[in-house]
């Protein structure tokens, strides 16, 4: 047993180490280690930053016209605006590494497989990533008791740019997944890069589909259909039932 479990060690360290990813233009990739964390991290963030600015206005009384306020509104006053801040912030920086590092998997993906497109729609889609990615924290930072207008403009930048953004990300997939089953003699690179996944590409294109047309409808039910409803965004008092129907969604 004893020889066994030599020999184990022996091989791996003795191993020769895989090849690196090679990109676009036989580039190869600098780093490769399992970025799948760093989305989880954002959610854990944007979670934990809702939870902590709430238990903060119930702590310190801030009392709100609605029975359920809007997230915005957890960030009206000190310390709950500070917390806000700094977790929409930090998950800002964790978004824009996850769309930078979506940039080059994708980017890295289509070579692999030989697509003849899907560039250019792989850059629109970053440059969208990066441009919501800071509006989200920028209206972390802007709250809605000083600077109302300011932080509803940031907002309508974030879900707008994430909407195209989301959409475009779930449509490179569906062509990478389109490419890899038309692909008749597959590479090493390319069985590497599927033997690696986490998950297999059809479950998570499946997924993302979803997710897709989730955030879609809520979004499009959010923005343009409940706010053609609402005749002032900062005075809840007007019309309580659909500042509640908004906040429910």
């Amino acid at each position: 047993m004893q020889r066994t479990w030599s020999a184990v060690r022996l091989s791996a360290v003795t191993a020769t180490a895989p090849p690196p990813l090679i990109g676009k233009g036989t580039r190869p990739i600098a780093i490769d280690f399992p970025s799948r964390f760093i989305p989880a991290l954002a959610v854990e963030a944007i979670l934990s930053t809702f939870v902590i600015s709430y238990y903060l206005c119930n702590r310190y009384g801030v009392k709100t016209v609605l029975t359920f306020p809007y997230v915005s509104d957890l960030a009206s006053t000190q310390p709950a605006a500070g917390c806000m801040a700094l977790g929409l912030v930090l998950t800002s920086v964790l978004i824009f590494c996850v769309v930078i590092l979506n940039y080059g998997k994708i980017k890295n993906n289509l070579a692999l497989v030989g697509a003849p497109n899907g560039y250019k729609r792989n850059i629109f889609c970053a440059l969208c990533g990066l441009i919501g990615a800071p509006s989200l924290g920028a209206a972390g930072c802007f709250d809605t008791t000083r600077t109302p207008r300011i932080h509803l403009y940031f907002v309508c930048v974030f879900f707008l740019t994430s909407l195209v953004y989301v959409s475009l990300i779930t449509n490179l997939y569906i062509k990478l997944l389109d490419f890899e089953k038309a692909t008749r003699y597959p590479t090493k690179e390319l069985i590497r890069l599927q033997t690696s996944r986490w998950m297999s590409l059809p479950t998570s294109v499946k997924y993302k589909i979803v997710i897709c047309i989730m955030y879609i409808v809520f979004t499009i039910l959010y923005l343009p259909v409940s706010a053609y409803l609402i005749k002032d965004f900062n005075d809840y008092s007007e019309q309580p039932e659909y500042h509640q129907y908004r906040v429910s969604i």
